[in-house]
């Protein structure tokens, strides 16, 4: 069991509320403490650690303290779950504003733990180590979703940078406007889109209404499941994108282009929509996640086919179960 950090006082990473949540794990932490103690008094100290295991493996001391875990995003979540408070709420989903500290963002959230994952700790490691635009550079956020990425490219840019975000899903549009507005952030602009090979109406496949996971939704067929909704949305290339917004990227020319792409396994056609842009000769950073068109199939080789042949590199690789995976291309300027 890996050994939980010293520190009495835990900060959660994301929270509804801060006190409480310190509070309730300071608790939990003393009497995590107090366990130890007694436990290694009575069996010794390598009986303890293999106690110690057996409890983790219930109750989850290690997550809870790590800060992983907010007691008063769990609570309320479990009242959501009753139906009493579903029929009250039908009409319109709730939503938490959960604070995040470790990005300086705050973020409206559904009531559901993965969406909870999804804004508060999902790719931390890649955010932390492997995305890191700087100050007045452009990032183009292709799959914004309901805006993590986003909001933390908008603090690492400042004013004199710019992000792109590119979200085709109507739901995620409005929360991300949302989010933006709580953040009060000023270097944004949101584009209602699919990005795509060509321009043209394109349908999007979306979760099923029962899902309690928001995040997912494709414009590949393969990946889209018999229960799910689809909806038409317009389609533009990125070269159509970074086009748009021509002006204020040249106003950065010295600068950076980031482009995070995270679209349900239409990453190869995103790709071929961006000839021109990957063709200039400037800094770009490619940050992609790779998805699995079916199990055990994605379009990896293409994709770093495409990219080598407009001089990009591989700097970066995280395989995941099953094959899917993150990477990190960069082209730099000559």
């Amino acid at each position: 069991m890996r050994r939980v950090p010293p520190r009495i006082i835990i900060k959660p990473v994301g929270s509804l509320n801060e006190t409480f949540d310190k509070l309730v794990l300071f608790i939990v932490k003393s009497v995590y403490l107090i366990h130890r103690v007694l436990i290694r008094m009575i069996f010794g100290k390598t009986r303890r650690e293999v106690i110690l295991q057996e409890a983790n493996k219930k109750l989850h001391y290690t997550q809870i303290l790590s800060g992983r875990f907010s007691p008063s995003f769990y609570f309320i979540s479990i009242l959501y779950g009753f139906k009493l408070t579903r029929k009250l709420d039908r009409k319109h989903q709730m939503l938490f504003k959960v604070k995040v500290p470790k990005y300086s963002y705050r973020i409206y959230c559904p009531p559901f733990k993965n969406d909870f994952i999804g804004v508060t700790t999902r790719e931390e490691d890649i955010i932390d180590n492997y995305f890191n635009p700087a100050e007045g550079d452009t990032v183009i956020d292709i799959g914004a979703h309901i805006g993590r990425y986003t909001l933390i490219a908008s603090k690492r840019v400042g004013s004199s940078g710019l992000v792109v975000a590119v979200e085709p899903d109507p739901s995620n549009i409005e929360m991300l406007n949302k989010n933006i507005e709580l953040n009060n952030l000023a270097n944004i602009q949101i584009l209602h889109c699919a990005a795509c090979a060509e321009q043209k109406k394109i349908r999007l496949y979306l979760p099923g209404k029962n899902s309690e996971i928001s995040i997912y939704n494709t414009i590949m067929q393969d990946r889209a499941h018999s229960s799910q909704r689809s909806i038409e949305v317009e389609g533009y290339t990125l070269n159509f994108i970074a086009d748009k917004y021509s002006e204020q990227i040249d106003e950065n020319a010295e600068k950076e282009i980031w482009i995070k792409i995270d679209v349900e396994g239409a990453e190869y056609e995103v790709l071929k929509g961006a000839t021109n842009l990957l063709r200039k000769n400037r800094a770009i950073s490619i940050l992609m996640e790779i998805h699995n068109l079916r199990e055990g199939f994605n379009l990896f080789e293409p994709i770093i086919k495409l990219l080598r042949e407009y001089d990009f590199h591989l700097e970066f690789e995280k395989v995941y179960d099953g094959g899917e995976k993150h990477i990190v291309l960069k082209k730099h300027l000559i």
